[in-house]
């Protein structure tokens, strides 16, 4: 084994432990909601939680806002594709009524833009740190996560959104609904 190979090994593993610990919870019930969303608890060190690059090599900075919600996909995920026309786009008409804030996290960025970007501004992160990705443990396109305003996950689902899900998300979004407050805040 070449030593540049050691780091991609290390990942492998990490994240083939976190999948078996994950089926573990799932298994025996624990670490899921009803709707079969898991919530990891996973709090940054300070603010500017996701940072990354976009297509046009600018720097996209973590956003000043109560609600951040980040989709990872892949250009070329059927899945993805399919969700975007279905169970995305309801739940992102929610997150836009509720002010939040898009970003969309490329799985594999050589494969170009995404196309059918859902909100369509949204901006296209191409180059994050990896450290970002094995925090949140992101292994699956679609994921779609919730954040607070300092990077505290509060929501997460892999895979496409039914109807449990966005209801899940969307108990969540009326702290977030103008005039109601947000998390934290009256």
């Amino acid at each position: 084994m070449r030593r540049s190979e050691v780091p991609a090994l290390v990942l492998g593993l990490v994240l083939a432990l976190d999948s078996a610990l994950l089926l573990c919870g799932v298994l025996n019930g624990s670490g899921n909601s009803p709707s079969g969303d898991v919530v990891r608890s996973a709090r940054p060190k300070g603010r500017g939680l996701l940072e990354g690059y976009g297509d046009s090599g600018r720097l996209v900075p973590w956003p000043d806002s109560d609600c951040v919600a980040v989709r990872y996909e892949d250009a070329s995920c059927g899945f993805c594709e399919q969700d975007d026309q279905h169970g995305w786009a309801a739940l992102a008409a929610s997150l836009q009524a509720a002010r939040c804030t898009f970003r969309l996290v490329l799985a594999e960025p050589a494969n170009g833009k995404m196309r059918h970007a859902t909100p369509a501004a949204v901006p296209q992160l191409t180059l994050v740190q990896m450290g970002w990705l094995a925090q949140f443990r992101l292994t699956v396109t679609p994921t779609t996560l919730l954040f607070d305003r300092d990077g505290q996950l509060l929501w997460a689902h892999e895979g496409a959104l039914g109807s449990v899900n966005i209801a899940s998300a969307e108990r969540l979004l009326s702290r977030f609904v103008p005039g109601r407050g947000s998390p934290g805040r009256p």
